[in-house]
């Protein structure tokens, strides 16, 4: 069963894709995704790129097309993925407020 998990008014709705239906929503924090050591590794990766532009100036020009990579694929995420997730947590608002209100 396809699920996506949304966090939506502070709570973290799973629902059924298919079907369109809220299966579970729990209230709470949203767990990291992310750990403590892959973020230090992408600092260590980040600080050592920066030492070598200022003390290598060939590499500036290497660092700077870095950077434009960077943001240009912080973009594209933005597009591709954000901008889907937050439409399908508004549509998922929607429909659960309509279930609200139908119940009441």
């Amino acid at each position: 069963m396809p699920r996506i998990s949304n966090r939506v008014d502070g709570q973290t709705y799973a629902f059924d894709g298919h079907r369109g239906q809220v299966i579970e929503a729990k209230t709470g924090p949203c767990e990291r995704r992310s750990s403590f050591r892959f973020r230090y590794f992408h600092g260590l990766i980040l600080a050592a790129l920066l030492v070598s532009a200022v003390l290598v100036p060939e590499f500036l020009l290497t660092f700077m097309l870095l950077a434009l990579c960077v943001v240009v694929s912080l973009v594209a995420f933005i597009i591709l993925v954000q901008m889907p997730v937050q439409f399908f947590a508004s549509r998922l608002r929607q429909k659960t407020e309509r279930t609200e209100a139908a119940k009441t």
